[in-house]
């Protein structure tokens, strides 16, 4: 068998399923099968968006486009030597990015729409009272060369001459506008320049005017030599005033020496005035005399001898001539010391005097350069202007213009829109998207379970085996597909990998009995219970197919069969097992219908009957299958999966929502059901894959007619 790899877990379920999921990758073949299951929708999708474009394309009004080149170059000149300093950092890229803003305007629009004939402008009117500059604006581009000064100018227009003229118009507009503003750059600077002038003039006037009425009111003349005759007096006061210092200072000195040493004998050695004084001088030698004579008498004659009482008398005679004359002395250096002060006082007098003329007068001529310097920058100024208004003046009037066209307009020979082509393309990868987001978004939103990987995150359970979806079409009385009732055919083979991974499920002990049931109606479990009990038949094994679901019974409709009496009656006692017991087309198969319908099936299935009933079926089959109702619905389920040995827990494809089967699975595992697996039903994923193990083992694909023929016929036995 094929699925003889697949995974054998050993023990049934009788935990918890996962509480949250985790997070979700990037999965090709789930991509591949949303698309797959999303295909009509992303077919009709992008046929519809590609449909709708080129209707859109083919139909809309062709647009040619007339094209003019024109070269923008930069200003030499300006008007003002002042704008000249102020522009010479001014970046080029500003430059020309405000040249294409400005081409691209309302205004250079609006200009070059006034300048076209009216019959022209009608064809800008797209609606009555529309504005057509924004037509015009539309249908103009600005396309400026990369690296180069020249910029692209294109207009489109339905007709080839009027796209002509309308770039024409667009790029004389452009050049009228750039002359308009030098013009009235000029005028503006002439203007201000002839104020700035008369302006100027009045202030040289009154600088003038200040200059004079200072001169006059501080009667200054400004000669270099007066302020030299000042400063050659203060020199010479300093220097005599210097000289007076000096002899005062001498005079003190000598007069603080004669105080000093009048007593001295030594003094006069050193003193000029007593040196020069003859008086002094006699006394001097006079008293020396004296002196020496007494010495010589000192030595004949005793101190009263009257020759040397005549020579003290005369001694002290001399020593007061000699101090009087040293008074004379000291009096004269006292005389002379104040005539020095005095001279020196009246010195500083005038050294103060001729400083403070001095200030004055600088602070005047300091004044006076401050009044005649701002005349003269005045001045300076004042002729600059005269001189740039000259310039002005005559230049003013031959402003030249810095853009230039190169060449006529341009018209392109094909319709330049619609793109036809670029439309149709753009329109396929916009409708793939679109679809694809449509298949994606439906997909996200779909909240059913889908795939085998699906399944297995979200319920936690090993998975048993994919039951395919049929290919045919079910027969309409509800009878059994004639493609289950086929050994080779991909549903068979399904079901062999099922009831070899049950027989794995639960090697530890032999299967005997096995409930299936889902979370919904319509999820399959019927059919899977039916092949899944054909299964174990065609192994060899006694089987008994019971229909527990006994609120929807359909099992006889299956097999062909009518309702009669069935496992309603056995539970309640009323028939014994071997008289309800049905035969089927298939070996080893038998059926045990529902019977008639009961009105309290939960309680029947909880009576000792129905242990009384699965006794005596254990004891004449080898294993019985329970077709029992959706757990989801009713809580039948609940209390026969207490009671068999496996529940198979069936989940359709694309069908079975996940809350739901998660909610049913909870209620099984909180009755501590032993939950061997889920199935999972109509699955789409890897039904060709039994079709190609057919393939592989040279089992050949019977027709259709073929396999009903063969129905019909095992039916019939």
């Amino acid at each position: 068998m094929n699925q003889a790899t697949a995974p054998r877990p050993a023990e049934p379920h009788h935990g918890t399923f996962p509480q949250a999921m985790p997070p979700a990758h990037f999965d090709l073949r789930e991509a591949l099968r949303i698309v797959s299951a999303q295909r009509w929708l992303v077919a009709t999708t992008l046929l519809l968006v590609v449909a709708a474009t080129a209707l859109l394309t083919f139909t809309a009004t062709p647009y040619y486009r007339a094209k003019m080149r024109v070269l923008i170059e930069r200003h030499t000149s300006n008007p003002t030597s002042f704008q000249e300093i102020y522009q010479l950092g001014t970046a080029t890229d500003d430059y020309y990015s405000t040249q294409h803003k400005i081409l691209e305007s309302r205004a250079i629009a609006a200009a070059a729409l006034a300048s076209m004939s009216e019959t022209d402008r009608a064809t800008y009117a797209r609606a009555p009272g529309s504005d057509p500059v924004d037509e015009f604006l539309r249908l103009r581009q600005i396309l400026p060369v990369p690296k180069s000064r020249l910029v692209d100018v294109a207009a489109d227009h339905p007709d080839r001459a009027v796209a002509a003229r309308a770039a024409q118009a667009l790029v004389g507009a452009y050049i009228q506008n750039g002359l308009s503003r030098l013009e009235n750059a000029s005028s503006e600077a002439l203007t201000r320049l002839q104020k700035d002038a008369e302006s100027l003039q009045k202030k040289l006037i009154a600088a003038e005017a200040a200059v004079q009425e200072y001169r006059r009111a501080n009667e200054l003349v400004i000669t270099g030599d007066r302020r030299s005759l000042v400063a050659t007096r203060l020199e010479k006061l300093t220097d005599e005033l210097a000289e007076i210092e000096r002899a005062r200072s001498d005079a003190a000195a000598r007069l603080r020496s004669v105080d000093a040493r009048a007593t001295d004998a030594s003094w006069s050695a050193d003193v000029p005035e007593v040196l020069e004084n003859p008086v002094i001088a006699n006394c001097k030698r006079a008293l020396l005399d004296a002196r020496a004579e007494r010495s010589q008498l000192a030595q004949i004659y005793r101190a009263q001898h009257p020759r040397l009482l005549a020579l003290a008398n005369r001694i002290e005679a001399v020593e007061a001539q000699l101090h009087q004359e040293i008074d004379s002395v000291h009096h004269g250096l006292a005389r002379q010391l104040e005539r020095a002060e005095s001279r020196a006082a009246d010195v500083q007098a005038r050294i103060a005097e001729q400083s403070k003329a001095l200030l004055e007068l600088e602070s005047r001529t300091s004044q006076h350069a401050l009044l005649v310097e701002e005349a003269e920058a005045t001045r300076k100024l004042h002729d600059t202007v005269l001189n740039r208004l000259k310039e002005v003046q005559l230049i003013q009037g031959a402003e030249q213009t810095n853009v230039h066209a190169i060449g006529e307009a341009e018209i392109s020979h094909g319709p330049v829109r619609p793109n036809k082509l670029l439309n149709l393309l753009l329109a396929c990868a916009g409708g793939l998207v679109l679809a694809l987001g449509l298949a994606f978004g439906i997909d996200a939103c779909d909240r059913t379970l889908k795939t085998e990987e699906d399944i297995a995150r979200v319920l936690g359970l090993p998975q048993l085996g994919l039951v395919p979806r049929l290919s045919g079409k079910r027969p309409e009385d509800g009878r059994i597909d004639p493609e289950s009732l086929d050994e080779r055919s991909a549903v068979s083979e399904a079901f062999r990998t099922i009831r070899t991974n049950l027989a794995f499920r639960s090697k530890s002990q032999a299967l005997r009995t096995l409930t299936v049931t889902s979370a919904a109606p319509s999820e399959g479990k019927s059919t899977v219970a039916i092949n899944l009990a054909i299964a174990f038949a065609r192994s060899g094994k006694r089987v008994l197919l019971v229909d527990a679901d006994m609120r929807r019974p359909r099992l006889h409709r299956a097999f062909g069969q009518p309702a009669g009496e069935g496992f309603s009656s056995l539970l309640i006692g009323t028939r014994m097992l071997a008289d309800l017991v049905r035969p089927t087309a298939v070996a080893n198969l038998a059926l045990l219908p529902c019977g008639a319908i009961p009105p309290n099936p939960l309680e029947l299935l909880g009576s000792p009957g129905m242990q009384t009933a699965l006794a005596a079926m254990q004891g004449e089959f080898d294993l019985v299958v329970f077709d029992s109702p959706p757990v989801g619905v009713v809580s039948d389920t609940c209390v026969l999966g207490t009671l068999v040995d496996h529940v198979l827990f069936v989940v359709r494809s694309c069908r079975t929502n996940r809350t739901h089967a998660r909610r049913a699975l909870g209620q099984l595992l909180a009755t501590s059901a032993a939950v061997a697996g889920t199935v999972v039903n109509h699955s789409d994923v890897r039904a060709h894959r039994y079709s190609e193990y057919s393939v592989d083992y040279s089992y050949r694909s019977k027709q259709p007619r073929d396999v009903e023929a063969e129905a019909e016929q095992e039916v019939s036995v």
